[in-house]
Formats: C-alpha cells, sequence, structure tokens
C-alpha cells in the first residue's frame, strides 16, 4: 500500500515537474504573451535545465516531447482538468511547430473542455486563443474566428487587456485571410493601441507587422513600409529572431512590389538562414516560397522552381493549405513563363480548389487571374475574359490595387490580341494611372509597354518607340526580366523608323 502511494506521489511530483517546465518553455517560444500567470503548482523548487533561450527550450521540449505527452495524456485519461489546460498551454509552441496539426487541434480543443469543466475562465480564454490559431493555420478561418471572438468574449469579462489585445490581433489576421481589409485595419489598431498602454513592446511590434502586411495588400506601400521598419526596429532591440526574420519577409514583398528585386532577395536570403538556424519549418518555407517569386521575375526560372518546390514539400510536411496554394500559384507561373502551359494550368486549378476550400478570396483572386493568362497563351481567349473579368472583379471587392492593376493590363492585351485595340489602349490606361498612383514599376512598365504595342499596331511608329523605351527604362531599372523582350522590339522598331 505505502509503495502505491510512493509511486502516486512520485507521479505527482514528475507531472508538477514537467508543469513548471513547459511553462518557461512556452514562455521562450511563444510570439506573444500569455495572459495570466502559469498555474500553481506545488511549493518545492524544481531542478530545470536553462529554457530561457528559445533555441535551448525548442531543444529540451523535442527531446522529451514522448514523456511530456504520455504525461498530458494521463492526465487526460485520470480527470485531473485544470493540469490539462495547463500543460495543454505549455506545450502550444511545439504542438504548432512540430505536431501534425490536426492532432494539435484535438489536444488544443480537449484543454478547452478541461478548462470549463474546472471553471478556469482565464485558463478557457488561453485554450481558445491556442485553438483558434492552429484553426487558421489549417485553413478554418470559421471556425478560428469563433475561437477568438469566444476568447475575446472571455477576456473583457475578466477585465484581462493583454489577452483582450491578443484576441483583438488574431481576429484581425483571420479578417485579413479572408478579404476583410478594413475589419482587418480595426481590429489591428484596436489592438496596437492596447499594447501600447500596457507597454507591451512585443504586442507592438506584431500588431505593427500584421498593419504593414494589409497596407501593402491595399496598395499603401508607404504606410506598409513605415510599419514594418518599425516593427523590425523593435524586434531587434528586443533580440526577437523569428520577429525579426517575419519582418524582412514582408519588407521583402514590399520591395518587390516597388521593383527592387536585389533587396527583396538579400532580405529573404537573411531571413531564410535565420529560419534555419532556430529551426522554423514555417518560417523557412515562407522564406523559400517568396524567394522563388524573386527569382522568377528576374528570370531565374530553374532556380525559381527549385525554391518554390522545396517551399512546397515543407507546406505539405506541416498541412499548411494556404502556404501550398500560394506557392502553386507561384509554380503555375513559372511553367507559364517556361511555356509548359498544361503543367501550368494544372498547378493553378489545384490552387483554385485549394482557396475556395478555404474562403480565400485573395487566393482565389490570384489563381484565377493566372488561369486566364495562361488561357489566353493557349489562345482560349473565351475562357480567359470569363477569368480575367472574375479576378478582376474579386481585386476591386478586396480593395487590392496592385492584383487590380494587373489585372487592367492582362485584360489590355487580350483585347489587343482580339484586335480591339480602343478597348486595349483604354485598360492599360486605367493600369498605368493606377500603378502610378501606388507606385508600382512593374505594373507602369506594363501598361506603357502595351500603349506602346497598341500605338505600333495604327502605325504610329514614333509614339510606340517613346512608350517602349519608357518601359524599358523602368524594366531595365528593377532589374526585371522583361527588359530583354522590350530591348529586341526596339531594335525592330529601329529598322520601321524614318531616317
Amino acid at each position: 500500500m505505502a509503495e502505491s502511494a510512493g509511486r502516486k506521489q512520485a507521479l505527482e511530483r514528475l507531472l508538477d515537474y514537467y508543469q513548471h517546465a513547459t511553462a518557461l518553455c512556452e514562455a521562450s517560444l511563444a510570439r506573444k504573451r500569455r495572459p495570466g500567470a502559469p498555474t500553481a503548482v506545488s511549493a518545492i523548487v524544481f531542478a530545470v535545465p536553462e529554457l530561457g533561450d528559445a533555441g535551448r527550450a525548442l531543444a529540451w521540449a523535442r527531446a522529451d516531447r514522448a514523456s511530456l505527452l504520455a504525461c498530458l495524456d494521463h492526465a487526460v485519461l485520470t480527470g485531473q482538468d485544470p493540469r490539462v489546460a495547463a500543460l495543454t498551454a505549455g506545450l502550444a509552441a511545439l504542438l504548432r511547430r512540430d505536431s501534425p496539426w490536426a492532432e494539435a487541434i484535438a489536444r488544443h480543443m480537449a484543454a478547452v473542455q478541461a478548462a470549463r469543466r474546472s471553471g478556469g475562465k482565464l485558463a478557457e480564454a488561453n485554450a481558445l486563443d491556442d485553438l483558434g490559431i492552429l484553426r487558421r493555420l489549417t485553413g478554418d478561418y470559421r471556425g478560428a474566428a469563433r475561437d477568438f471572438g469566444g476568447a475575446l468574449k472571455l477576456y473583457r469579462g475578466l477585465g484581462n487587456v493583454l489577452g483582450e489585445a491578443n484576441a483583438l490581433s488574431e481576429l484581425g489576421t483571420v479578417r485579413q485571410f479572408t478579404g476583410d481589409y478594413p475589419d482587418a485595419v480595426r481590429a489591428y489598431e484596436r489592438a496596437l493601441k492596447l499594447y501600447r498602454d500596457l507597454g507591451d513592446r512585443l504586442g507592438e511590434a506584431n500588431a505593427l507587422g500584421e498593419l504593414g502586411t494589409v497596407r501593402r495588400l491595399t496598395g499603401d506601400y508607404q504606410g506598409a513600409t513605415r510599419d514594418l521598419k518599425h516593427a523590425l526596429g523593435i524586434y531587434e532591440d528586443l533580440g526577437n529572431k523569428p520577429g525579426e526574420a517575419n519582418m524582412l519577409i514582408d519588407l521583402a514583398e514590399v520591395r518587390q512590389v516597388a521593383g527592387d528585386y536585389q533587396a527583396a532577395a538579400r532580405d529573404l536570403e537573411q531571413a531564410l538562414l535565420v529560419y534555419r538556424d532556430i529551426d522554423g519549418r514555417l518560417g523557412e518555407a515562407n522564406a523559400l516560397s517568396h524567394l522563388g517569386t524573386v527569382r522568377q521575375l528576374t528570370s531565374d526560372y530553374p532556380g525559381a522552381a527549385r525554391a518554390l518546390e522545396h517551399a512546397l514539400s515543407i507546406y505539405r510536411d506541416l498541412g499548411y493549405r494556404l502556404g501550398e496554394a500560394n506557392t502553386l500559384i507561384d509554380l503555375g507561373a513559372v511553367r507559364q513563363q517556361t511555356g509548359d502551359y498544361q503543367a501550368a494550368i494544372g498547378d493553378l486549378e489545384q490552387a483554385l480548389g485549394i482557396s475556395r476550400d478555404l474562403g480565400d478570396q485573395l487566393g482565389q483572386a490570384n489563381a484565377i487571374g493566372n488561369l486566364g493568362a495562361v488561357r489566353r497563351l493557349t489562345g482560349d481567349h473565351q475562357a480567359a475574359a470569363h477569368d480575367l473579368n472574375q479576378a478582376l472583379d474579386i481585386y476591386r471587392q478586396l480593395g487590392n490595387r496592385g492584383g487590380e492593376a494587373e489585372m487592367l493590363n492582362e485584360t489590355a492585351t487580350l483585347h489587343r490580341a482580339d484586335g480591339e485595340l480602343a478597348l486595349a489602349k483604354r485598360y492599360h490606361q486605367q493600369a498605368l494611372d493606377l500603378s502610378r498612383a501606388i507606385g508600382s514599376p512593374w505594373d507602369e512598365a506594363q501598361a506603357l509597354a502595351g500603349l506602346g504595342r497598341c500605338a505600333l499596331a495604327i502605325g504610329l511608329v514614333r509614339d510606340a518607340t517613346t512608350l517602349l523605351w519608357q518601359a524599358h527604362e523602368i524594366f531595365h531599372q528593377i532589374g526585371a526580366a522583361e527588359a530583354v523582350t522590350i530591348t529586341a522590339e526596339l531594335v525592330a522598331l529601329a529598322d520601321l523608323s524614318p531616317p
């Protein structure tokens, strides 16, 4: 009898140890501060490893993963509800990084139920927040919004301002992914104010980074750069490497749109090194995916394909369907530019199916717009017109002006191929005005080149030459592959020009 009691006591001490250690580990690995103090355990002072450093914390958690999950399973089986919630919270970062996300969702759902049974409102709110993050990563945006909304209600009821800020920020991300940019901005700005009131610099940096992303998506590149650089500075001050790497990727996207491909590639390669150093697979895939896009824009198609295929493999391993869809769209663009139209259509149709499953309107617009461009090249102009009009409508509904400018140019190119020069000129002019308003040099050059080709089609050789030279200057300045094509056109025009 005494031996059985001794075993039980030893097991309880082990569970207390892991509950204490995982709380320290989570604090080192989490991207934001968790509301509330760790659930109290016994008064014993545990001899735990040094877990204040994120690298050491992750290494410890991975080494003890089997034991940690066994202890959590034991707590579930023996009905220790407060411990189930606490241990699952302590394992949140590990589950998000390494676990199959379907398994992680099941564990967080169990933690929510355990917290409800034990009456721990703060533990329930935190568990809902963790669950919402996993649902968002797997593309269940409706479920994620429900979880974050439930967490927000609980945090407000408790008067927990940090929790309220965290939930608002997460809700903003769901709104962003579902294309509701105005609501996303409102949620982020409210969260940013709360973080600043609290003096929470990590939360402030996270909210600024998300605001920068939405500003980029709506064509406010100057505002996006301002917010992202501000966030990057805070992450650097805090020594937060994952945050720095995320901001480098986001800044690279703005620099890519602005045509500074060299700086964009430099930022992405730096971010890739950071993610590999900290063993962040999702971040590594994100950096690879964006690097593939930059390589494609500078006509390094083999390098682009390698980077994108590597990213796709990681996304599929993780079960991150949003990343999978976006990378398939980029691969489709590479296939298009290398003349493999059937493979491009296959990639883009896969991406479209995933984006529809996720309810990702931006992903749908990107896939449909690229399908329209490929179908034009295959001669299926009727299907191309349908796709381009549909994509243009979605971009306008979203307020995504960069996408709108691209579709205006693509639609103009289709009209020119059909001999409808007046329509082509009108759409290219709209694209030119919009691209200049938002500061997108690649779209501006595309519009100028299109207007030059329209001028040539009606015999205005000098006008065509002037417009194509303007396009060439921009393409050459930003290092875009299209500069070579424009050079060949200008050479041909020189033979047509009068002496």
